[in-house]
């Protein structure tokens, strides 16, 4: 009897020195594979009410091994808490630099905390980081900024291209005050300049492309991605030291390039009026063509009134005022969130992304790799679960050209979120 309780208590012991060394191995791996950009959820990315900060970010690449991170973040939407004598608050940024999304190989890190005083008559905090970055790379960066008090962050995963002395990061727009421009669009009449890791480039060739692009059809209408001409429509040269001097009024887009043999370079993108902002009605109705038939789109395009137009196809399907205010008021905020996020080579509200994030709303999940996005929808009233995979393009314009891996199963769902629209309720409205 002792021998064989002996021996139950080995075999015992044994178990259990098993069962934890499994434990401590399971939380080893999964806690590494955490470390993987492309296992991250970035949904809060793309948050407008959670979404507190609202930074906004550029990458430059300053010499031959560093680069820098410029952010600026919006002061009004900090927490300020009383410290001592003062209202201050306080943000950390940080940043990993990583090979690529699959890889567990983070390359640097750091973090940096800023106190901001609530008497600082800013509108926007500014600062820069600089990481370790050599010519020839191409890497991932990922950002996260924290408001301290209000315990709240975002991140964002950006590509930092290296690769050569040409690329868009090389460059860098801003005002003709020489403040930074965390975008790539400039508006009408707006003056600019670029500033360039080569301080020997004196002059720029510059390709103009001014085309209609048609908007983004249905997700379940399977067609081919059209090839893209990249034979310019015009194209002219200009001194470094004229760009400042530059009126770029023309709807569309300029491929500024500092070597005429080379590609790559930088793209300034010239949209509608006040982009992003929608301030006219035509802006209004356009964006209405994924919830009208064709004979109420070309009704509402015809309309001598566009105002009454527009307004009474709201009430028409919402039933009243109050609720076609809210429709519309959530409807563009979406198309404006789209331009603001989403703009390629045309604006955000007409690609693939801004197409389902204004139909189905904010998805509940977003994961990303070196080739695809995918956006996951779970939990929505009326609308079954379901994922959307959009496919990098590679765009010698722009690093934010997607498009959606369309699916003849799509058909239900879409009609079902636009029928939710039409009867005058919000899709995933949380």
């Amino acid at each position: 009897m002792g021998i064989e309780s002996d021996g139950f208590k080995i075999f015992f012991n044994r178990f259990f020195f098993l069962y934890v060394l499994l434990c401590v191995l399971i939380l080893f791996y999964s806690c590494g594979s955490s470390r993987k950009i492309s296992k991250e959820d970035f949904s809060g990315e793309y948050r407008t009410a959670e979404n507190f900060l609202s930074p906004q970010i550029v990458i430059f690449h300053s010499d031959s091994l560093s680069s820098k991170l410029i952010f600026q973040v919006p002061i009004k939407s900090l927490l300020f808490e009383k410290d001592s004598d003062h209202f201050t608050s306080r943000i950390n940024i940080s940043y990993e630099l990583h090979r690529n999304y699959s890889e567990n190989s983070m390359l640097a890190t750091e973090s940096k905390i800023i106190t901001i005083n609530a008497i600082d008559t800013s509108e926007k905090i500014k600062d820069t980081l600089v990481f370790p970055m050599a010519l020839g790379n191409i890497n991932i960066i990922k950002i996260k900024i924290r408001d301290v008090n209000r315990k709240t962050e975002v991140s964002q995963v950006l590509k930092v291209n290296k690769q050569n002395n040409f690329t868009r990061q090389n460059f860098l727009l801003v005002d003709e005050d020489s403040n930074v421009l965390f975008r790539n669009f400039i508006n009408q009449h707006e003056h600019f300049n670029l500033i360039s890791l080569n301080k020997e480039v004196k002059k720029y060739y510059v390709n103009c492309y001014f085309r209609n692009f048609l908007l983004a059809t249905p997700p379940f209408k399977i067609t081919e991605i059209p090839i893209f001409n990249l034979r310019p429509d015009s194209n002219f040269t200009v001194l470094a030291s004229d760009i400042s001097t530059l009126n770029l009024n023309k709807y569309g887009f300029y491929h500024f390039r500092s070597d005429s043999l080379v590609k790559d370079g930088f793209t300034i993108f010239q949209y509608c009026s006040d982009f992003p902002l929608i301030t006219n009605f035509d802006q209004m109705i356009e964006p209405t063509r994924y919830l009208t038939s064709n004979i109420e789109f070309k009704e509402l395009l015809a309309a001598n009134d566009k105002r009454s137009a527009i307004d009474n196809f709201w009430i028409n399907i919402a039933g009243n005022k109050e609720i076609a205010k809210e429709l519309i008021r959530t409807y563009y905020g979406r198309v404006q969130f789209a331009d603001k996020f989403f703009s390629s080579y045309l604006e955000g509200w007409k690609t693939d992304r801004g197409l389902i994030y204004i139909i189905f709303g904010h998805p509940t999940s977003v994961y990303k790799d070196d080739q695809i996005e995918s956006w996951t929808y779970t939990n929505q009233l009326n609308v079954p679960a379901i994922s959307f995979d959009f496919k990098r393009i590679i765009n010698p314009f722009t690093d934010n050209d997607y498009s959606l891996i369309r699916q003849p199963t799509y058909d239900i769902p879409y009609f079902m979120a636009v029928d939710q629209w039409r009867q005058g309720r919000i899709v995933n409205d949380k």
